[in-house]
């Protein structure tokens, strides 16, 4: 009987291999989420926040001039500054000092800014938008026991007799984990939503953010709240409520930068002073 030859065995050797990867890929194609792209590479129209005017930088009363007294903290704990081997030319440099907590406490120290942005370029009808931006936390930042909340978005009633707000805004929860949360707060009530991830925030280098936010059909759970980190889908809810009425329309940016949410114990207080540095925000909506 005569043997196969060694050449014979090498190549149909080589042909299983090959059958082999083949079906290897085919089976990890069938099992294998493909990545979901980030909202902005399919929200067509963009704004973005302008840190220059003239070829200079713009000051932190110029923001506060253009918050229309809406504003916390801005005087005092945002400064703009030149930013190299970042996401952009100039960044908000945020200071959180050490015991400070959200703006809207009464017992702590307050801390952080806010201030809302409401570009004039976008439409007031958007039934959803996405906001998109870079963060820069120190290597030894510090998430404290409490929790903390980075830019998001706002809206609010086009019903003059409504004072139902809306409010959604991308943080950190526990152990610095990124997470989502939305407000309805009206003179009567406040309701809050969220999703949460196991993700922790980078930090010692910039990372992206991006947000998008699609308000649901009044009295039905549909509204949508997802983010990404870095262009990777990290969490998503796609049954949320976030507004009560069909005159509550999106309106623009909520730039609140701050440690605590509305919690009256130590824990949500900076445990030492901090600077978040957050590149110029850019707002996105579909024509």
């Amino acid at each position: 009987m005569k043997l196969p030859s060694t050449k014979f065995l090498v190549l149909n050797g080589a042909a299983v291999t090959l059958i082999g990867v083949a079906l290897v890929t085919q089976v990890k194609s069938i099992f294998t989420t493909p990545p979901v792209p980030t909202c902005a590479s399919y929200y067509e129209s963009a704004v973005g926040l302008s840190l220059e005017r003239a070829g200079q930088l713009v000051t932190a009363a110029d923001i506060q001039a253009g918050a229309a007294g809406a504003d916390y903290g801005v005087l005092d704990n945002l400064t703009t500054q030149r930013v190299k081997d970042g996401p952009s030319a100039a960044a908000l440099s945020i200071a959180l000092k050490e015991g400070t907590a959200h703006p809207d406490h009464t017992r702590e120290p307050k801390g952080g800014i806010a201030f809302p942005w409401r570009p004039r370029s976008m439409p007031d009808a958007a039934p959803a938008l996405c906001l998109s931006y870079s963060v820069f936390l120190p290597a030894k930042f510090d998430f404290g026991k409490g929790v903390g909340t980075l830019p998001g978005v706002s809206a609010s009633s086009h019903d003059a007799t409504s004072d139902e707000a809306v409010s959604v805004h991308f943080g950190w929860g526990s152990g610095g984990r990124a997470r989502m949360r939305s407000a309805i707060k009206t003179a009567k009530d406040l309701k809050r939503e969220g999703v949460d991830s196991e993700t922790i925030l980078p930090r010692g280098r910039w990372f992206r953010v991006d947000q998008e936010i699609g308000l649901n059909t009044p009295a039905k759970n549909n509204g949508l709240m997802r983010f990404w980190i870095d262009g990777n889908l990290v969490a998503e809810n796609w049954t949320a409520t976030l507004r009560s009425a069909p005159a509550v329309k999106l309106d623009g940016v909520l730039a609140d930068v701050h440690f605590g949410a509305n919690v009256h114990n130590v824990d949500g207080r900076a445990v030492k002073d901090e600077t978040i540095m957050i590149s110029p925000f850019e707002l996105r909506w579909r024509k």
